[in-house]
């Protein structure tokens, strides 16, 4: 899971790579997010499939079935599971608080970006432009003279444009802070002209109002690492008492079983992060995994059962 996730991640970091204009200091951040990203859906998906999968095993070698006959219940059995979860969940914590900055932050990582393509404009020695990525902006750099951030005004339909010399954007990218701001606009009726339809300059602005972006801030970074991991480790252990109680043999009813609650905690945990400021409302993430998993366990065990029965009497006839 974290290969595939990471590879969907250098999908979407290629272009930048191979791009001229982007430094590979620009793209250094974004990467750090990116990696931060498939961090946490490769535990959130690969934990509860690998705990699932293994314990389906241990049921069909018939492991499972010995030692519920000494006395063992599946409960036991399966809280035997948790320091491996455990050890394995400290493992994405420390991942995800070390590269989850840049991905929890989005206005620090916004900046980050501004900052690094900055830099790769005052060391430029031609002139040229340095392209920041997701934000749709670029420093201007000129030999001798202090770079620009240029841009096209959103919903100007390329009729407008911006230069400024700083741009700094808030942690939530809620507001912009603007440091010598000048506005060009040319005239929709006269394309061709050279003379624009109106400019202004200021000396700084402020742009607020703006829709967040990201991760909301309501929920700190440590705490988001600690409960992605705990649900993820908690579901695998629950997968395996299901597993066990309900006697499913073979890879593919526990994958069943397992990916659904999965996939649904994946979509809750990024469904919350663009819809809700409030982050005790986070705590639905592990609860709904938990009580998908506890009602779809009786009825795919129900019906790995019927098959299992049925096979001898087709193979019969």
């Amino acid at each position: 899971m974290l290969v595939a996730a990471s590879s969907a991640g250098a999908v979407r970091l290629l272009p930048w790579l191979l791009a001229p204009e982007v430094p590979l200091e620009v793209c250094w951040p974004f990467a750090r997010a990116l990696g931060a990203v498939a961090v946490e859906t490769a535990f959130l998906i690969g934990l509860p499939l690998g705990f699932a999968i293994a314990a389906g095993d241990f049921v069909r070698a018939g492991e499972a079935r010995a030692l519920l006959s000494l006395g063992a219940t599946p409960l036991r059995l399966a809280a035997s599971s948790g320091k491996a979860a455990l050890l394995l969940a400290l493992g994405a914590y420390a991942a995800s608080v070390a590269w989850g900055a840049e991905a929890s932050t989005p206005g620090r990582f916004a900046a980050r970006l501004l900052d690094e393509g900055r830099l790769s404009c005052v060391r430029a020695r031609t002139a040229r432009s340095v392209l920041v990525p997701m934000l749709g902006v670029s420093w201007v750099c000129f030999p001798g003279s202090r770079p620009r951030v240029t841009g096209a005004l959103p919903g100007s339909a390329g009729q407008a444009w911006f230069s400024a010399a700083s741009l700094k954007p808030s942690d939530d990218l809620r507001l912009l802070e603007l440091r010598d701001l000048r506005l060009l606009a040319r005239d929709p009726a006269q394309p061709a002209s050279d003379k624009p339809l109106f400019s202004l300059r200021v000396a700084s602005a402020s742009i607020g109002g703006l829709s967040p972006w990201g991760r909301p801030a309501s929920l700190p970074l440590p705490i988001r690492a600690a409960l992605v991991a705990l649900s993820a480790a908690g579901l695998g252990i629950l997968l395996v008492w299901q597993v066990i109680r309900r006697g499913l043999a073979g890879r593919v009813w526990t994958a069943l079983l397992a990916a659904l609650p999965a996939l649904v905690m994946l979509l809750t945990l990024k469904r919350l992060d663009g819809t809700v400021e409030r982050g005790e409302i986070y705590v639905s993430v592990p609860l709904v995994g938990f009580a998908i998993t506890l009602i779809s366990a009786p009825l795919v065990g129900g019906v790995a059962r019927q098959l299992r029965r049925l096979a001898p009497r087709h193979g019969r006839r």
